[in-house]
């Protein structure tokens, strides 16, 4: 009966993301091409992730008949792992709810050195330690990946050109796999290291000045775990971090 639930749920809400592959989907009626994977399947619609790794969700009924072909394959090939064990309903709210993924920003080492006569220019390192806690009453989750983007935001100036320097998004992408973690003990892994820049220097050319000036910041962070190949839970910190990146795209 407990079998039979899980399958049950496994098919009504389809939030499990295989571990799919970077393919190349087309639009029926523009005949666009973009490249993207299949991370999940809701209802008449599907999930997208990007090589950039932003997420959409877009209707089925406006790909190609091939890529609605792939779709209906990767369903039934979910359903079969899930019969054969190999698959784990996480979406299911009682396993979700189980499990939390909290980032926090550790700054480092800041380093500030004199970029000819006026110019300066600081330095600064920072990482994330990112915690996950499993709660007591959970099983214990195998196969479990960790996968997340930092976000940095850059701008450059030049009064030379008088460019305003439009705001660029950077994103570090890194991935942390863990065997298994078990309820009730918290695991720790810290994030690739983000360096970021604020300088200004002076530059003269034939009795005029111009001044470069180059500013950085990390916006924050998103993850995801995935659990024996179904995404369980994503955050972003600061909250509405996503949407905030939109903004510069």
């Amino acid at each position: 009966m407990r079998t039979k639930l899980l399958l049950t749920l496994i098919t009504a809400l389809f939030t499990v993301s295989a571990s799919a592959e970077m393919r190349t989907w087309r639009d029926q009626e523009s005949a666009k091409a973009i490249n993207a994977e299949l991370v999940a399947i809701k209802g008449d619609n599907i999930r997208l992730k990007m090589e950039n790794g932003r997420f959409y969700t877009l209707p089925i009924a406006r790909f190609h008949k091939d890529d609605q072909a792939y779709i209906k394959t990767w369903k039934e090939d979910m359903k079969d792992a899930a019969e054969d064990g190999e698959a784990t309903s996480v979406a299911a709210s009682d396993i979700r709810r189980s499990i939390r993924i909290t980032p926090t920003e550790e700054k480092g080492e800041s380093k500030r050195e004199k970029i000819g006569d006026k110019g300066k220019k600081t330095t600064t390192s920072m990482k994330y330690d990112i915690r996950i806690d499993v709660a007591r009453s959970a099983p214990t989750l195998k196969n479990v990946v960790v996968n997340y983007t930092i976000f940095k935001r850059t701008r450059s100036t030049n009064t030379k050109d008088k460019s305003s320097g439009d705001y660029r998004i950077v994103r570090v992408n890194g991935t942390q796999k863990f065997d298994t973690l078990k309820p009730g003990v918290p695991r720790n892994f810290k994030s690739d290291p983000v360096t970021t820049v604020d300088s200004r220097e002076e530059i003269k050319e034939k009795k005029k000045k111009y001044e470069k000036r180059l500013s950085e910041e990390v916006m924050g962070i998103h993850a995801e775990v995935i659990v024996n190949g179904a995404k369980a839970i994503e955050v972003e910190e600061p909250s509405g971090l996503l949407r905030n990146v939109e903004k510069y795209n």
